[in-house]
Parts: structure tokens; C-alpha cells; sequence
């Protein structure tokens, strides 16, 4: 993966890659792109659109987009893409394919927010599954012990049972969390590199899960109407519609972050910030 920096223009949002090449087709076979620089977006669109079919795929509630970034071709596919701005400049992680270039992250500052297909670096992904082993372990053992108390011990004295239920729960969940760390490190490791190229310092230790866009909007509505609750009776106050995102839902948004809101936090740092 390398570095891509840039303005976007000439950009496009469809559900579905042949959904996407069939507008940009139509957009550029308009009267308006017959000269100028429209012409010369639809002759490198036109140039690419082989490569940028290879390049995407059809996942189930994602965008597909395709736009221009200094002067290339840039296209993918995020649950979110469609907040994606026309004049943003924005930093990518991108992957070349033929005369495209594949983006498999994406950072615009002036929004606050990072497009990434897993919301995990290296470490975060070690620490989230070790957490849940606990987890699943304090739940396993509590289970078992209150069904031995309730089925009895039979001819085994308590002792023996509790050391049987601790070490059937730890190879349990041992071996999930060993198994969950081998596999999601498939998709950890190539986050780990986004998140560098992206510039965020630390980068193995990321972990966006809880800054999903949707989630960050609707903490933030609830602390309004919490804050607002006494207004909220007395009829002084009115609350704002609810924001257009919410009514997307986390599905459609779920690969869509708002890093600023975790760098607010104190949760991650930027690597120019020297932290």
C-alpha cells in the first residue's frame, strides 16, 4: 500500500459496481462533458473501467465510488461511502490495481471521519479477543458451578469439581481467543499498515469499534436529551430532528469512523502530534 493525497473530484456513489460504471457512463455521454475538463474525467474514466470492475466487488449494504484524486483514478467500496465530499481534500491508503487505484482507507480531516474495513490494529485486536476469553470464561464458570451445585457432585468433592470447571472453561476459551487472534490477524495486520499511511501514530493499537459514526451520533444525541430533560418537560426547549445518519443505520455506516471524536477522547493521537 502507499500514500495518496489529494482534492477529490468527479466523484460518484452507486449501490454496486455496474450500478456505478453504468452513471459515470451516462454522466459523461452528457451534452455538459463534451469538452473541457468533464471530457477529460470520462476519458480517464472510460480508460479505467475495466480495472475498476476487477477492482471492486458487490458487498451487502457498501457504496461503490469512483472519483479523481491529483489527477487518478481512485475507486472501492465502504458502508458510508456516500458521505464521502466532492472538495474534501483526503489522505488514502491505496492498493494499485492496473490503471486504478484501489482505496482501503480513507481519511478526511476536515470531517473528522476515516473509512476502513476493520476498525482494528494488530494489538487492539489481540487485547478485544483476550477480553472477550475473559469474559466468556467468568460467564462459563459461574454457568457450571451454579449447575453442579443444582445437579450435585455426585461421589467428587466440591474442590474437584471447582478445579475440573476452571480448567474445562480456561481450555475453552483459551482455545477460542487463540483461534480468534490466528484468524482476525488476517484482517488486523493489513489495518495496522491503513492506519500508518492514514498517520495515526501507534497505529497497531488502533481500535475504532466504539467510534463508528452512527454509535458517535447517537451517544451524542442521548447526552443532549439527558441534558435537556428538565427543558425537555417544561416544554422550553425543542429538540433537533434527528440527524439524517441515524436513520441510515450502523449497517450502512459501519465502516465510517469519527476519529476526531476518539482523539477528543484521548483514545488515539495522531503521529504529527508526536504522541
Amino acid at each position: 500500500m502507499f500514500t495518496l493525497e489529494g482534492v477529490i473530484r468527479e466523484l460518484h456513489v452507486e449501490e454496486g459496481r455496474e450500478n456505478l460504471l453504468q452513471q459515470i457512463d451516462k454522466h459523461y455521454r452528457g451534452k455538459g462533458a463534451v469538452t473541457g475538463a468533464a471530457a477529460v474525467a470520462g476519458d480517464l474514466f472510460g480508460q479505467t473501467a475495466n480495472a475498476a470492475m476487477l477492482a471492486m466487488y458487490d458487498g451487502e449494504n457498501t457504496q461503490n465510488f469512483a472519483c479523481l484524486v491529483d489527477g487518478q483514478v481512485v475507486c472501492g467500496q465502504f458502508a458510508g461511502a456516500q458521505l464521502l465530499k466532492e472538495g474534501h481534500r483526503v489522505r488514502i491508503a491505496g492498493e494499485r490495481s492496473g490503471d486504478v487505484v484501489v482505496a482501503r482507507g480513507i481519511l478526511d480531516e476536515k470531517q473528522g471521519l476515516v473509512w476502513v474495513g476493520h476498525a482494528w490494529g494488530r494489538a487492539a485486536e489481540v487485547a478485544a479477543n483476550w477480553k472477550i476469553a475473559a469474559w466468556c470464561f467468568g460467564f462459563a464458570y459461574i454457568g457450571l458451578t451454579i449447575f453442579s451445585w443444582l445437579g450435585g457432585t455426585g461421589h467428587r468433592s466440591f474442590l474437584e469439581v471447582q478445579v475440573w470447571i476452571v480448567l474445562s472453561s480456561a481450555f475453552l476459551c483459551l482455545g477460542v481467543a487463540f483461534w480468534a487472534n490466528k484468524d482476525m490477524q488476517i484482517l488486523a495486520t493489513p489495518s495496522t499498515e491503513i492506519f500508518r499511511i492514514l498517520g495515526f501514530s501507534t497505529p497497531e493499537k488502533v481500535n475504532l469499534n466504539k467510534y463508528q459514526l452512527s454509535l458517535v451520533e447517537s451517544r451524542k444525541r442521548m447526552k443532549l436529551i439527558s441534558s435537556k430533560r428538565k427543558e425537555l418537560r417544561e416544554g422550553t426547549f425543542t429538540l433537533p430532528p434527528e440527524p439524517l445518519i441515524l436513520s441510515m443505520g450502523s449497517e450502512q455506516l459501519r465502516n465510517t469512523h469519527d476519529y476526531k471524536q476518539a482523539i477528543e477522547d484521548g483514545k488515539l493521537s495522531m503521529a504529527s502530534d508526536g504522541a
